[in-house]
């Protein structure tokens, strides 16, 4: 079963990088690689927890929230546009992080104990 899961986890994680680089180069690259920023650090802390289930939650929030302050501050055009660009880009980042971060958690742990 291990092996499953870090197949498909694995493959999620490409499939992953695939979007955020569509959505970097369609919508807006600051968005993403600020929401990087804020949510892959999170998300890298995730197996010194015991119970993941703050840190699944806070990073993909980090992320969200680092995609609409990278759009909005470093995007460009009007406001509902980078505001727009932002969700978007939070969208396209957040499960990413999440993934990242419980494949981590799970590696470092061996169970799934939410």
């Amino acid at each position: 079963m291990a092996g499953t899961f870090s197949w498909r986890a694995g493959r999620a994680l490409v499939l992953g990088v695939i979007a955020m680089a569509a959505v970097g180069w369609i919508v807006t690259l600051p968005g993403v690689l600020v929401a990087l920023a804020c949510g892959v650090p999170l998300a890298l802390l995730t197996p010194r927890f015991v119970r993941p289930r703050r840190p699944l939650l806070a990073a993909p929030a980090a992320a969200v929230a680092g995609a609409l302050a990278g759009a909005v501050w470093l995007g460009r055009g009007a406001l509902t546009a980078r505001l727009m660009a932002g969700a978007v880009a939070g969208l396209a980042v957040a499960p990413w992080v999440a993934v990242l971060g419980f494949m981590l958690w799970v590696r470092a742990h061996g169970e799934a104990r939410l």
